[in-house]
């Protein structure tokens, strides 16, 4: 947050020195204005500006050129002039610079800011009232250059990545961690976080523009940087292989987004979305590439990887020339979309020439994310595959040579294993379907196939050796529905439901929720259930039931309302019942006590009362509302605290308020003190300065010294203003005949809170 603090003027006094003549490059000339002269020229000769006479008009006091005659003395601040136009261009430029970094987005107060005081310092100058035109001047390069700071601070942002998915142990280590921990599936992975899997594992590490790594069983790998430019809205990744093997499938690589898979001592620029890259435990490292191109540079050297093209590089070695991958091979069984209906699948293929071995993938996901299969097959073209699951599953082949590169995989194979697609046997005898009851409990029989799993509602129910069982199912008043569900080893599944009606009283009317409702809507849904047979009106108007239930719309006004439901049998019995319902649409008030901007307490009593009878939280924190009163002790911490109050009140209507305290406990910085002069001899006029910096509240306006003599005999005491930001300033008249050198014998300065700084 930017605060902005009044400045006060202070007038300094300062010895009057008699100069008859001074040359340009002193800080004012004193000139006598002859008959050739103008106000015009004078500017051209010591400012460069003809436009700027009007600086020296006003700078010596005079409203309009008329008063100023042949013969008038003018004084001319050349040095003062010449820095507030070179802190203007400073300003200027650098407020450029600030949007041309985006700072207009990510830093618009203090854009803004420098804007402001550099037109201010504009106009304190045409006004001739310098000292406030450079002290703007200086102020608007400062905001500028706050604001660049700020900009890059902001700018550019640290993503991460997750774990998308994981099988097996996968572990992961942060950069300040020296133990391994186990990744979760969804885990956020971020920079500098290594992340490896053991054996028989795999995972896959998604990033944000939807690019994937897949790294197999005994893999290591670095996420080096993952960074968000908020400006250019672009994102870069960038991994380090150090062990093992990842295929990378990329979403895309355009300025937008940039995805970068290298390994150590190996440089990468890659324009592909489909590659492979493995590093053994000699270091060697091997690029597969299967789309698009990538560059590869090492020790001196690089190479250009083309679609279906591999290298590897040795280490400390330039990367061997690229070399043709193998082709993939073509699946002969399955068929596509072919249905199986064993657990052993016969997966055949033909030879590829040169292939020292093959790798066969098996996964649930036509991604491959998560694989039931990772397999290497030597020399035979078939492989038999046991599945323990049925369902859909997707194939894929790829051939790898002699040096051990991996091709492109085969097109994926569809395939379905269902071993049996029959339900289970399920015969419910009893009850019978909307059957009506007067006992709370009824039995349930039937006959199930024998191996099938049976449940009733949430009970398991045994099935006896001829296939037949009998439960007990206890009912509530009115109506109950009864669901038999049998699902054998196969996971097919036969299901029955049956619905009871148990006649527990003599009512005919079951609402749902109570008679008297609060509500903040002019629409109430009325809903409820009766007996079998029941005619139900509401409000007079004839109501269709559906299972025995009712849900009917009633409209309202603000205030209470009265809503009456009528029932009749088909025996002629009725009731009725009257539903009072309440709309309140007034949120309640909230009205606090006085509460302080700023403070230096450890803890504040936040206190008021509410309008109405309601729940009330600070900071998700319910608070204690006694008589609509309430009181609530805050623990202050240094700096901002932001505390947001939410009542509601029984309809549910709300109010927010929101608070904020700034508590202040630290004192304020002296930077520096000075005493001139030092040395006096009697009759002097002294000055006093005071540098003081305060980052909480601001300083206060006045501060106050005691100053004595190295001799101990004499002791000048005052008060200090603050004359700028940060600076405080004071006069001391040194009495005749005092002679001696000053120094602080004490010195206060303190903060708009009465945090006080003591020097020495």
């Amino acid at each position: 947050m930017i605060k902005k603090y009044i400045l006060f003027i202070v007038t300094i006094l300062f010895l009057a020195i008699n100069i008859s003549s001074l040359t340009a490059e002193d800080d004012v000339v004193t000139v006598t204005l002859k008959s050739d002269q103008t106000l015009r020229s004078l500017a051209i000769k010591y400012f460069g500006e003809p436009n700027d006479w009007e600086v020296i008009l006003f700078y010596n006091g005079f409203q309009s050129p008329g008063e100023v005659n042949i013969g008038t003395k003018l004084k001319i601040p050349v040095q003062l002039y010449k820095k507030i136009n070179k802190q203007l261009k400073d300003a200027q430029k650098l407020i450029s610079q600030a949007n041309n970094e985006g700072a207009g987005i990510l830093a618009k107060d203090l854009v803004e800011s420098a804007i402001s005081a550099q037109k201010e310092a504009i106009g304190f100058k045409k006004k001739g009232q310098l000292d406030l035109a450079y002290e703007k001047a200086t102020e608007s390069v400062n905001f500028a250059r706050n604001a660049i700071q700020q900009t890059k601070d902001k700018r550019i942002k640290s993503i991460s990545a997750i774990l998308s998915e994981k099988k097996g142990k996968v572990q992961s280590r942060k950069q300040a961690q020296t133990i391994w921990y186990d990744a979760n599936k969804k885990q956020e992975l971020i920079e500098k976080e290594r992340i490896r899997t053991l054996s028989s594992a795999s995972g896959e590490i998604s990033f944000v523009d939807g690019s994937k790594l897949d790294l197999s069983e005994n893999s290591l790998a670095v996420i080096e940087a993952m960074k968000q430019d908020l400006i250019k809205n672009t994102n870069t990744s960038s991994v380090v292989v150090l062990q093992g093997d990842i295929m990378a499938y990329l979403s895309s690589q355009n300025k937008k987004n940039q995805v970068n898979v290298s390994a150590p001592g190996v440089e990468t620029d890659i324009r592909s979305r489909s590659f492979r890259a493995s590093r053994d435990e000699n270091n060697v490292t091997k690029f597969a590439n299967y789309d698009g191109e990538i560059d590869i540079k090492a020790a001196g050297g690089s190479v250009t990887l083309n679609k279906n093209e591999g290298t590897s590089i040795n280490p400390g070695e330039k990367p061997k020339a690229a070399r043709k991958l193998l082709p993939s091979p073509t699946i002969i069984s399955p068929e596509p979309k072919a249905k199986i209906f064993t657990n052993v699948l016969n997966i055949k293929w033909n030879q590829v020439p040169l292939a020292r071995s093959y790798k066969i993938q098996i996964s649930t996901k036509r991604s491959f994310s998560e694989l039931l299969l990772n397999q290497d097959v030597k020399g035979k073209a078939h492989y038999n595959w046991n599945s323990n699951s049925t369902g859909v599953f997707y194939l894929q082949i790829a051939s790898i040579d002699n040096e051990n590169f991996t091709g492109p995989f085969s097109s994926t194979v569809k395939f379905y294993i269902d071993k049996d697609i029959t339900p289970p046997y399920l015969l419910v005898e009893t009850p019978k379907d909307d059957e009506s009851v007067y006992q709370d409990r009824i039995s349930i029989t039937g006959v199930a196939e024998l191996s099938a799993l049976l449940m009733i509602n949430t009970d398991s129910v045994a099935v006896d050796p001829q296939g037949r069982f009998s439960h007990s199912v206890k009912l509530i008043s009115g109506k109950n529905d009864i669901l038999i569900h049998a699902e054998d080893l196969a996971g097919n599944i036969s299901e029955v439901k049956k619905t009871v009606f148990y006649n527990a009283d003599d009512k005919l009317i079951y609402l749902d929720g109570n008679t008297t409702i609060t509500t903040n809507s002019q629409e109430h849904a009325i809903t409820g259930s009766t007996k079998p047979g029941t005619e139900i009106t509401i409000n007079g108007q004839p109501i269709n039931l559906v299972d025995y239930k009712f849900n009917h719309i009633v409209s309202l006004r603000k205030g209470s309302n009265q809503v009456t439901i009528n029932a009749k049998s088909q025996k002629g019995n009725t009731q009725s019942l009257t539903v009072t319902i309440i709309v309140d649409l007034d949120p309640p008030d909230i009205s606090l006590g006085d509460i302080p901007s700023f403070t230096n307490e450890v803890t504040f009593d936040l206190s008021g009362y509410v309008s109405e009878k309601c729940n009330l939280i600070v900071n998700n924190r319910n608070i204690t509302v006694t008589q609509n009163r309430f009181v609530y002790s805050i623990d202050l911490a240094e700096g901002d605290n932001f505390f947001e109050m939410i009542a509601e009140d029984e309809a549910g209507n709300q109010t927010l308020t929101e608070v904020e305290i700034f508590r202040d406990t630290e004192k304020p910085q002296i930077r520096s003190v000075t005493i001139f002069p030092e040395q006096v001899k009697g009759g002097e006029l002294g000055q006093i300065k005071v540098v003081a910096r305060d980052d909480g509240v601001g300083l206060a306006r006045n501060g106050k010294y005691i100053i004595e003599l190295n001799t101990g005999t004499q002791t000048f005491s005052g008060m200090l203003s603050l004359s700028s930001k940060g600076t405080y300033m004071g006069n001391l008249v040194i009495p005749p005949g005092i002679s001696g050198k000053l120094r602080f014998r004490e010195l206060n300065i303190q903060d708009y809170l009465g945090n006080q700084a003591d020097y020495p």
